[in-house]
């Protein structure tokens, strides 16, 4: 499957274009070719729609995305896809009210479900009222900033106050960070201060050419770009995970005016919810707006941070979309194509074992099986070989859908038939010993060796294996 983040304004687009009937008849029949993932960033563009269209934008997405919900888990710290619709994520999300604190405190038991999952956390809420009347000096030293920077920096977060309770602090420092949010000129005024104060604003950096990150060190700046982003978690609490250093490096490339929005377009509340979409957009293979904006400054960030995903305009999506959908192949063609990529691919790596009379080539695979497997392994040991087909990501994500894992299953029961367990096509049990880590996958015998479908316990991931076989060019149909 590949897997597809479209944009907000691409499902507005499809939903309000007749014209695009087809596209959108093609988006919604071919689930069992691609993927479509939505995120949080979704939900918070349609917060912002304070008309009852958003209600039908959400039932439109639905059609598409289904129930699959690209959001973060405590247990992989990673983001990866829930079982989730649009609009319970909708009638779910709470997140504007988590640092109202009076709300917090008297709400303990209508919380978020992944806050309330801690125990400490409500063990924590019996005595929040006393820590949060403690007074504490959260002042910090800013006589080395100009007045101009001085007095936008006042007006996104507490400065020089002097004694205040955490309450009061966490309160206003929230208050005047949604300020940035609620009026698009703070942003504005920031952004041209700063400029001013770095001295980009002076100095021509050509992100087109993929060469600011040097031409940045060489500015009044005097760093690269990643060491810019670098500086802020360095100096910063906030976790430097992948998805934070993009968000941020999204952001950077506006506040340092690598590839700002235009001044009386821009509002800080797009820019971040832009910023969230193209982070999320790199646990995907394809992402899809009509924001030249937004394309410019993800693929910018893509090639920078070596992330495969590709970017294209919905445009291009209506044009190639046949492209992207798998085609049905026989048994004997499929396991030929495996063959002549074991014969003829390009070997990438070889992997001699110490533990084992074995030694694994690496193959990049000519294609892209099932539009999911892109290597191949051919494994030789102790006289037998063996053939893995395998998948590696090289963007964000580190997860297999529960979809994915739904949709190889069915592939290959197309394939091969019901398995030799007289297991058929992908079900609800299967799903649940998945989630249980005890899945038996599919397993066939075709032509004196095994073809098992499995987790592989050395790669923790989904691989379609074929062997053992005496000789390779058994498999020569």
């Amino acid at each position: 499957m590949v897997r597809v983040y479209l944009d907000s304004n691409v499902y507005r687009k499809i939903k309000q274009n007749t014209n695009s009937n087809n596209l959108k008849s093609k988006l919604i029949d071919n689930d069992d070719s691609l993927l479509f993932l939505y995120s949080h960033a979704h939900i918070k563009d349609l917060h912002q729609d304070k008309t009852e269209k958003k209600f039908e934008d959400l039932d439109f997405m639905c059609q598409i995305v289904k129930d699959n919900y690209l959001m973060y888990n405590d247990d992989t710290e990673n983001f990866v896809p829930f079982i989730v619709n649009p609009r319970e994520a909708y009638e779910a999300d709470t997140t504007e009210n988590i640092f109202n604190l009076d709300w917090l405190a008297s709400n303990i038991d209508s919380v978020p479900s992944w806050m309330a999952l801690y125990p400490e956390y409500k063990e924590f809420s019996s005595v929040l009222k006393d820590i949060l009347d403690t007074k504490i000096n959260f002042d910090i030293d800013i006589s080395s900033l100009p007045d101009e920077v001085v007095e936008n920096l006042s007006r996104i977060m507490p400065i020089n106050i002097g004694d205040i309770s955490i309450k009061s602090w966490i309160q206003n420092y929230w208050d005047k960070t949604n300020s940035i949010f609620n009026d698009p000129d703070i942003y504005r005024k920031l952004r041209r201060s700063l400029h001013s104060y770095l001295g980009v604003d002076k100095f021509v950096i050509d992100y087109n050419s993929f060469d600011f990150d040097d031409d940045l060190k060489n500015s009044p700046l005097k760093m690269k770009f990643k060491e810019y982003v670098d500086s802020f978690f360095d100096n910063n609490s906030l976790k430097k995970t992948e998805f934070n250093y993009h968000v941020y490096a999204y952001l950077s490339l506006d506040i340092l005016g690598i590839s700002k929005e235009k001044g009386r377009s821009v509002k800080y509340t797009n820019l971040f919810n832009d910023a969230l979409h193209s982070a999320y957009g790199g646990y995907t293979d394809i992402v899809v707006s009509e924001d030249e904006g937004f394309l410019k400054k993800s693929s910018i960030l893509y090639k920078l941070l070596n992330v495969s995903t590709q970017v294209i305009h919905i445009d291009d999506l209506e044009k190639n979309i046949d492209s992207f959908f798998s085609k049905n192949y026989s048994s004997d063609y499929f396991i030929n194509s495996i063959f002549n990529n074991v014969k003829y691919g390009i070997v990438l790596h070889t992997r001699n074992s110490l533990a084992y009379n074995r030694i694994t080539y690496i193959i990049k695979s000519n294609y892209k099986y099932f539009n999911f497997f892109n290597y191949v392994n051919h494994i030789i040991e102790d006289n037998n070989e063996y053939i893995l087909l395998r998948r590696i990501s090289k963007n964000y994500s580190h997860f297999t859908s529960f979809k994915e894992y739904e949709n190889l299953t069915n592939y290959l029961i197309k394939m091969f038939g019901v398995d030799d367990n007289l297991n058929n096509e992908f079900e609800e049990f299967d799903l649940e010993c998945i989630r249980l880590k005890k899945w038996n996958g599919r397993i066939w015998n075709y032509k004196n060796y095994d073809i098992k479908l499995e987790i592989n316990e050395g790669i923790e991931d989904i691989c379609l294996s074929i062997g053992p076989i005496k000789n390779i060019s058994d498999l020569l149909l």
